[in-house]
């Protein structure tokens, strides 16, 4: 009975570091499912919005692309014959994901954000750790009047002595209604 005393000491030793591994591992995986279910609704709800959007602009939209045949046609009458190929060829590439994608991730980002949950917002996704991947927009990248956004997020796993980032991606795409 004496030599009982210690035990219960020793076995807590034992069992408290793995009990409090597992209650840390399980607040780590609510916190990536939190900001998946966070990424996930703003990018639904940003998409959709901005969906809503197009179908009134679609006048503006088609004038534009119509104008910018005409814009390509004057700006080749003037450029020298050597040139003209490799102009052409840069003009007619429909504004290639290397030229538009960087303008148009800027332009969404502020966008995607107001979407956001504010709960999120405060404490849980950083906005300097969002990152839009690809933004797809009919009549700019045509592809068959689907508006799309891809993003990603970098969440910083941090515990003691191990750090790693995750990488979370998410992405919609909802059809734009055009015509009558």
């Amino acid at each position: 009975m004496k030599n009982d005393r210690g035990v219960i000491s020793l076995e807590a030793v034992l069992v408290i570091p793995f009990f409090l591994t597992l209650i840390v591992g399980l607040l780590l995986l609510i916190r990536i499912a939190l900001v998946q279910i966070a990424l996930q609704n703003a990018t639904d709800e940003a998409v959709k919005q901005m969906a809503v959007i197009m179908y009134p602009l679609e006048p503006a939209i088609q004038q534009a692309v119509t104008k910018k045949e005409e814009w390509v046609n004057s700006l080749l009458s003037w450029t020298p014959d050597p040139m003209k190929e490799m102009v052409e060829a840069l003009l007619n590439d429909e504004l290639s994901d290397s030229i538009s994608q960087p303008i148009l991730r800027e332009l969404i980002k502020p966008i995607y954000w107001h979407y956001m949950d504010r709960s999120y917002k405060e404490g849980l996704i950083r906005y300097d750790q969002l990152h839009i991947e690809r933004v797809v927009i009919p009549f700019l990248n045509h592809e068959d009047n689907m508006l799309g956004i891809e993003v990603s997020y970098n969440f910083r796993l941090t515990l003691p002595f191990y750090q790693k980032i995750i990488k979370i991606h998410k992405r919609a795409y909802e059809r734009v209604w055009f015509g009558a």
